[in-house]
């Protein structure tokens, strides 16, 4: 049986019980142009090259209306590649909350900021409130380069590249990915979220061929079917990596929310180092600051309070470099009738590629299939792509056709 709603006997009873608005629908749009310019020779020759550039506009995005984040960059605790003096500690202005101060100021809380909109609050509305709004967008710039020939003499191919890059400020309105988060860091700056896309991929390079083996075509019916009229199709892809996004997996902007907040980044360090952070107290034992433990990581952890400073979308996952094949092998009856066999290749050459998805379809991948570890500063699992996602190993696909 369904649950009872619960019954709402006022308005200050209902706005408290609120956790979601629908707005009036917005629907989503997009604009495009491209241009191009193509080129035949040879007759079965033919280049293209084309400039594509879309703008999606009001795409839906998650958010929680009335929630703010009391931490902004004005107003933060400072982390620290080395310890600092206790007169620098105590010198610092903000907390995260307040406590009894035995000497010297006490540094302001961020905490009496508040997480909520003081406009909401104030209306009686004290629960977040999820919503799907249009504050979506997204840019898409691509340049790409093509050349084909057409099925000829028994032989077609295909080679393809393409560099693009593709910005947003959302790229899922709800749970399907942890590489990156489904809403933002900070629930009243989408512009703030602005850059790379979890779908960017930088560049692409595909070629494929249709090779129709021209051997025993013209022999007699036994040569032509038994041992001729193979067909081969190859199919080679190298791609740029899929981005992903460093997270905390701490309410470092004490929103009420730590599935947007990201890392601290480091210039300086090391690429592909990361390190966890401890507490630094002032003289009344507020914690005012962080200290890195690893002063040299490249990726530090945002803690309760610190302003986070890596954008969406910074670390490379492996890169694709994949082939596929296929075999077929045809029997002509008659001139209608035919039996076809054809095996088919995926990762032709069984090379491991520990890359987020499948390298040869585009069927989703189970959240809980992912560890979000792989993205959280001071795990061991940090950037170890090949103890999170498959090395898709080789596949084999055989398959028996009548045609009649």
């Amino acid at each position: 049986m369904p649950s009872t709603p619960a019954a709402i006997t006022d308005p200050a009873t209902a706005r408290a019980a609120t956790s979601a608005y629908i707005p009036n629908q917005t629907l989503p749009y997009t604009i495009t142009w491209d241009a191009s310019v193509q080129h035949q020779f040879a007759k079965v020759y033919t280049l293209e090259v084309r400039y594509v550039y879309t703008h999606g506009i009001s795409l839906p995005v998650q958010t929680r209306l009335n929630r703010q984040a009391p931490v902004q960059p004005w107003a933060y605790l400072p982390t620290y590649l080395s310890a600092p003096s206790q007169a620098t500690l105590d010198g610092l202005p903000y907390t995260i909350t307040n406590v009894n101060c035995t000497s010297g100021p006490c540094a302001y809380p961020l905490q009496a900021i508040g997480s909520f909109v003081p406009a909401y609050f104030n209306a009686g509305f004290t629960g977040s409130i999820t919503s799907f709004q249009p504050f979506g967008q997204s840019r898409y710039n691509g340049f790409d380069a093509k050349f084909t020939r057409t099925f000829t003499n028994g032989l077609q191919f295909q080679a393809a590249y393409t560099w693009s890059h593709l910005l947003d400020n959302s790229t899922a309105e709800v749970f399907s990915t942890l590489l990156t988060p489904r809403r933002p860091q900070d629930f009243q700056c989408f512009n703030c979220d602005m850059g790379t896309s979890a779908l960017d991929r930088r560049q692409r390079f595909t070629a494929f061929a249709i090779w129709d083996v021209p051997w025993f075509k013209n022999d007699n019916w036994f040569l032509k079917n038994v041992v001729g009229n193979w067909q081969f199709s190859p199919i080679y892809t190298l791609q740029s990596p899929q981005y992903a996004t460093c997270q905390s997996a701490v309410d470092s902007n004490m929103n009420g929310d730590n599935a947007g907040d990201r890392c601290i980044y480091n210039p300086a360090g090391v690429p592909g180092t990361t390190s966890t952070v401890t507490s630094l107290r002032n003289s009344n034992h507020q914690i005012v600051g962080y200290l890195a433990n690893d002063p040299t990581a490249q990726y530090i952890t945002a803690g309760s309070g610190a302003f986070a400073t890596t954008a969406r979308n910074t670390i490379a996952a492996p890169r694709t470099n994949n082939w596929d094949a296929s075999l077929l092998k045809r029997i002509n009856i008659t001139e209608r009738q035919s039996i076809e066999f054809s095996a088919i290749a995926l990762n032709l050459f069984n090379h491991p590629q520990w890359v987020p998805g499948y390298l040869s379809d585009v069927a989703p991948v189970s959240t809980a299939a992912i560890n979000r570890n792989l993205l959280v500063p001071g795990q061991s699992v940090f950037e170890q792509w090949n103890q999170v996602f498959s090395s898709h190993p080789r596949a084999m696909i055989l398959a028996l056709k009548y045609n009649f």
